[in-house]
């Protein structure tokens, strides 16, 4: 059941920033990630000022994002002449500014209206014409939106084959994006969770819906949710489980209504009446089914009607009453011939046939003249390769000499360790080390990005962190982050350039006095984890970043302070360790590495590095490494 709730509550004081452009900007990036977890009038509302200010001061771009979130969201409130319109100015501009892969995505939205609407043949046509169109411009991402288009397309053809091949064409694309869209994954997991149900391949149909499920659970997605339980009555449905399936469609049916989705309230309406037919439960049925049909004359959706006629047909049939029977079956082949005759499916399979065998043909010709310059080609590549591995040789050699030797801290604490596994040969994350008299300062710190962007942050981190320590001599932790916080939005300029680097760092710093150690900690994004007599402890870090676009919400950093025993392990680390995923794509998570952390402290360091580096090894199994990992370990 969905719960009332204030939309209001959850906007951000988009008015504190001061920067008109970053302003917008950020409103946009609001409304595009909330579109569906936001109501639609409310995003329409939110995003309106900032539309205006766009047009204002000449920002294209703002005004471009505005317009496609405007035509989304009108799209699902059903105002279908507004939102074309809106998206039609969006593409425009969108294309004048080179902004092709928002351009791919507005054109998804304008096809499937076309579709919706029952212009399936013109909105095949849009589709297969924009793909050759960024065919053109090498535009392979762009080009995401496009395939999935497609893929529901082909089901809705009941080309279930071919749906299967546009939605995996989508899946290998959006997991090799530099702009990970978990949204769009998540609705390709859907779409083929659906075809397979509809091949009655349920074993497979739930494993995607249950994937999908997983999506729209972790990044909130409650239209993706709607979707996901329509799907799973289905399902339940198919296998002749009634009343699961009227609990999933029933689930399916108030997220829709609370959202007030019209299009696809229908379908949950239908489908709710579906369960009460089979129940012989005729007159809620009915019902039902003309409540949607009312919805489907008020947005004009001519295929949401002819299917509510046919079932009207079929119920006035079962409950005896022929005259209106024979009223709804003409009215369902009278307005189902206008959307999808015999020879426009005929055409629609021309249409695909076409584009797969010129897609073909060109892929032969670009082959070919890849041959042809290859041998050109080839020296040249070999030659800026060299360059290029030289530089980022010299640059790791830099990092190397940066970094504190494991000697120095050893020196300090005989039992410690450091596991170091950079994802290229260049490292995002870093370890620091300093001595100031009778206090140790020690950090694990994961900068933005990873390989060489990410070795330009830790470079600067690690700098700026050496010139704060000697200039104050003794400071607090959360001192040192308030300063670093600082430094770092001053050095990359970010409230002019809206520049969004930072870090997230685990702090600690050590005095050993008479047996006694007192710990100081200060965390930005990171916990402490440290066992002592036998039992896990954490200590929490402060919910901020050092740098980035939160300067302007920032407070100042918590100083921990903390009376430990000799021999305790403690543990800093990065979140490298716990994202690593595995051939399943799921990650080792923070609860399995607290685990582990807990069952090796009593060993000695040099076991417990092994111990960390075996698992890892194991559950990874060869999979591609995701992200940088550090995890220090002291026992004091």
């Amino acid at each position: 059941m969905i719960k009332e709730k204030t939309p209001e509550e959850n906007i951000p004081d988009f008015d504190a920033i001061e920067d008109e452009v970053a302003r917008i900007d950020a409103v946009c990036l609001f409304c595009d990630r909330s579109r569906n977890t936001f109501p639609p009038q409310k995003s329409i509302e939110l995003a309106e000022q900032a539309y205006q200010l766009a047009q204002k001061i000449g920002y294209k771009k703002g005004e471009a994002s505005c317009l496609k979130g405007f035509g989304y969201q009108n799209w699902h409130l059903a105002n279908i002449e507004l939102a074309q319109k809106q998206l039609r100015e969006s593409r425009e501009i969108m294309a004048s500014l080179n902004y092709y892969y928002e351009w791919g995505e507005v054109c998804l939205i304008e096809a499937m209206i076309m579709w919706n609407r029952g212009d399936h043949e013109p909105a095949m046509n849009y589709v297969l014409d924009n793909i050759k169109f960024l065919d053109q411009r090498q535009e392979t991402q762009a080009q995401v939106w496009l395939y999935w288009t497609l893929g529901v397309y082909n089901y809705d053809l009941k080309n279930y084959d071919n749906s299967i091949k546009y939605y995996n064409q989508t899946l290998a694309i959006v997991r090799v994006m530099k702009r990970y869209n978990p949204d769009l994954e998540g609705w390709t997991l859907l779409g083929l969770g659906t075809v397979y149900r509809a091949k009655g391949l349920h074993q497979e149909a739930l494993q995607y819906l249950e994937e999908a499920k997983v999506f729209s659970k972790q990044y909130n997605q409650w239209m993706q949710a709607a979707r996901i339980h329509f799907e799973l009555g289905n399902l339940k449905l198919a296998q002749q489980q009634l009343e699961e399936a009227n609990e999933a469609y029933l689930e399916s049916y108030q997220i829709r209504k609370y959202y007030q989705l019209k299009p696809a309230l229908v379908s949950s309406l239908l489908s709710l009446a579906e369960v009460k037919t089979l129940q012989k439960q005729y007159p809620e049925a009915l019902t039902k089914v003309i409540e949607a049909l009312e919805i489907a004359n008020s947005i004009h959706s001519r295929t949401k009607i002819y299917q509510c006629h046919e079932k009207l047909a079929h119920l006035y049939e079962l409950t005896q009453d022929y005259q209106q029977a024979y009223h709804h079956i003409q009215l369902f082949h009278q307005v189902r011939s206008e959307v999808m005759s015999e020879e426009t499916d005929k055409k629609l399979n021309v249409l695909e046939a076409n584009f797969a065998a010129q897609k073909a043909e060109q892929e032969k010709e670009i082959h070919r003249l890849k041959n042809v310059e290859l041998k050109t080609a080839h020296e040249d590549i070999i030659k800026k390769n060299k360059e290029m591995l030289a530089s980022i040789a010299y640059a790791q050699r830099i990092q190397k000499a940066m970094l504190p030797p494991l000697k120095e801290i050893q020196q300090v604490f005989p039992e410690s360790f450091v596991l170091f596994k950079p994802r290229n040969i260049v490292s995002g994350d870093f370890y620091w080390f300093k001595q100031v008299g009778n206090t140790r300062f020690l950090a694990a710190v994961d900068c933005t990005g990873h390989g060489i962007p990410g070795a330009f942050m830790s470079m600067l981190g690690y700098s700026l962190l050496n010139e704060i320590v000697n200039e104050k001599q003794t400071p607090q932790p959360g001192e040192i982050l308030d300063q670093l916080h600082q430094q770092i939005r001053k050095v990359l300029r970010q409230d002019q350039t809206h520049n969004k680097d930072g870090m997230d760092i685990c702090l600690c710093s050590f005095t050993i006095s008479q047996n006694c150690i007192t710990l100081q900690f200060a965390g930005a994004k990171r916990s402490l984890y440290y066992v002592e007599n036998l039992q896990f402890r954490e200590l929490k870090g402060d919910r901020q970043n050092i740098g980035g676009l939160e300067g302007l919400h920032h407070t100042n950093f918590t100083t921990i302070d903390a009376k430990i025993c000799a021999g305790t392990t403690l543990y800093l680390s990065t979140d490298g360790y716990s994202d690593t995923p595995n051939f399943k794509r799921k990650s080792f998570g923070q609860k399995r590495f607290k685990q582990l952390l807990q069952e090796i402290a009593t060993e000695s360091t040099r076991d417990q590095k092994r111990r960390l580096e075996e698992t890892l090894a194991h559950f990874q199994q060869n999979v591609e490494q995701r992200d940088d990992i550090l995890v220090i370990g002291v026992k004091v």
